[in-house]
């Protein structure tokens, strides 16, 4: 056996050298120490739980103009997400927004969508619903009785609650309230504006609201009949749109003379003059002076024929109104002491389009024989 030569220094160090570099990338032992230098491996902890699923969120369902569409009221989705659909009878069916616009509608919210149905689906009984993420038809829906406008307040009313995960538990509660109120009658008020949206069990702020406007049927403020005293043939002394005018015939040297339904009016030249130059009617102003002395006696609606839209009825308007004027009936052919004139107001597409203005009537009840319109609203 040949004797074990020793190591020179120089070569024991290099040995040491070769080591470090070897061992810790073959050694693999539970209690070795990760490379200097280099990223720690990561630790699992069995007891992590998984990430929670997304909590459901609803959305009012409704059938579309074209079949097997819906249009779904609530905040948008992505085109090509699936929502399950659900009325009181249990699953309706599969939906997966569209990237179409819904179809118009006159009053509808803004918050609306289209959805093509999936597969198979059955007609609505009733109102729906649409929910995501999809359950796979454990969902289920009890609705309550739509709660009435005349009652609608601030606080939330439940609609529908909704039992998300088919464990027989309410999950969310879709809730209606009143966003926006308008007066009515002397000291009342009634909704203009309905909102729904959704809550968990318990309370805390509707999420996903979605708000619709509306006219609603407003009441006049007047006091109690019995309190209310009727004038021989003018205003009831409680009318909020009526009042009674006396009439003060003018002294005139030269008159302007206007008829309307059979009824002659007449006033002094120089108030008419006056009212075109302080409500800056030019157009009648020139066309007065142009014609004013040509004979004793002005025909207004000569004026009125000549010139566009009402201006020179507003001139004779704004007399009446002053008491500044004769009025003649033309039953005893007698002037008159006193006018009533009430106001008028019209409303039409939808509440788009408004009017208001005058009329004047001889007596209570009596036909309009003047009528002049001073607002327009579209």
């Amino acid at each position: 056996m040949q004797p074990t030569t020793p190591c020179r220094p120089s070569l024991r160090a290099a040995c040491a050298a070769l080591a470090a570099a070897v061992l810790p990338v073959v050694a693999c032992g539970p209690g070795m120490p990760p490379p200097a230098g280099g990223p720690v491996p990561p630790v699992e902890d069995p007891a992590a739980e998984p990430a929670p699923a997304p909590a459901p969120r609803l959305w009012l369902a409704g059938a579309g103009v074209e079949a097997g569409t819906l249009v779904l009221e609530g905040p948008t989705l992505a085109p090509g997400t699936v929502v399950e659909v659900l009325d009181a009878a249990g699953p309706v069916g599969a939906a997966e927004v569209s990237a179409e616009p819904p179809p118009e509608c006159d009053g509808c919210p803004t918050e609306r969508f289209l959805a093509r149905t999936v597969g198979e689906a059955r007609p609505f009984e009733g109102s729906a619903l649409a929910l995501h993420p999809s359950t796979g038809g454990l969902a289920r829906v009890v609705w309550a009785e739509y709660p009435s406008l005349v009652t609608l307040g601030e606080d939330a009313v439940t609609w529908a609650e909704v039992d998300a995960d088919g464990d027989r538990a309410v999950d969310l509660e879709l809730v209606v309230w009143c966003g926006s109120f308008v007066p009515s009658g002397c000291d009342g008020r009634v909704c203009e504006e309905v909102c729904r949206g959704t809550r968990v069990l318990g309370g805390g702020e509707p999420a996903d609201v979605v708000c619709e406007g509306f006219i609603p049927d407003v009441e006049d403020c007047l006091p109690e009949a019995e309190d209310c005293v009727l004038v021989e043939g003018g205003c009831q002394e409680c009318g909020t749109d009526c009042r009674d005018i006396a009439l003060t015939v003018p002294q005139a040297e030269r008159w302007a003379t206007y008829e309307s339904e059979g009824v002659r009016m007449e006033v002094d030249l120089e108030d008419v003059l006056a009212i075109c130059r302080e409500h800056d009617e030019a157009e009648v102003l020139a066309w007065v002076e142009a014609h004013a002395g040509r004979a004793p006696r002005l025909d207004l609606r000569a004026g009125e024929r000549e010139l566009a839209g009402q201006r020179v009825a507003l001139v004779v308007a704004a007399l009446l109104e002053r008491g500044r004027a004769r009025v003649v009936d033309p039953g005893s052919g007698e002037p008159v002491e006193r006018l009533v004139q009430m106001e008028w107001f019209w409303m039409g597409c939808g509440g788009r389009c408004r009017q208001s203005g005058r009329e004047w009537r001889l007596r209570v009840p009596g036909e309009v024989f003047f009528k002049t319109t001073d607002l327009y609203g579209d």
